[in-house]
């Protein structure tokens, strides 16, 4: 059965985790853990957003893995997005600038 329990247990699963270490990374006790995966609770946000580093949290909540919707990336888009994410805000500032100003243009020169 598809269920955000079942979801959480394949996630744990799939990134090697132990019960006890995913507790330890979503700031909760092993027991609240198991009974997210047994569906007898629901976690917080917290949780969600504490394991967001380790696991698909959106395949958590949807049941579709985030990580699908990139499954055609190239590597160097791929490339694109980490140095994007390292970037000092001002750049990134920048770069916005640049794909809204591009973004327009080519919108422009289809009407």
């Amino acid at each position: 059965m598809d269920t955000f329990g079942s979801r959480l247990r394949e996630e744990r699963i799939r990134s090697k985790l132990t019960q006890t270490a995913l507790a330890e990374i979503g700031g909760v006790q092993p027991n609240a853990r198991g009974h997210y995966e047994n569906g007898q609770r629901m976690p917080r946000v917290d949780y969600l957003l504490a394991t967001a580093s380790v696991i698909d949290v959106s395949y958590l909540v949807t049941g579709r893995r985030m990580l699908d919707t990139f499954a055609e990336m190239s590597q160097d888009e791929h490339d694109i997005l980490v140095a994007l994410r390292k970037m000092p805000q001002d750049d990134k500032e920048a770069v916005n600038h640049l794909f809204k100003t591009w973004l327009r243009h080519c919108y422009a020169s289809q009407n």
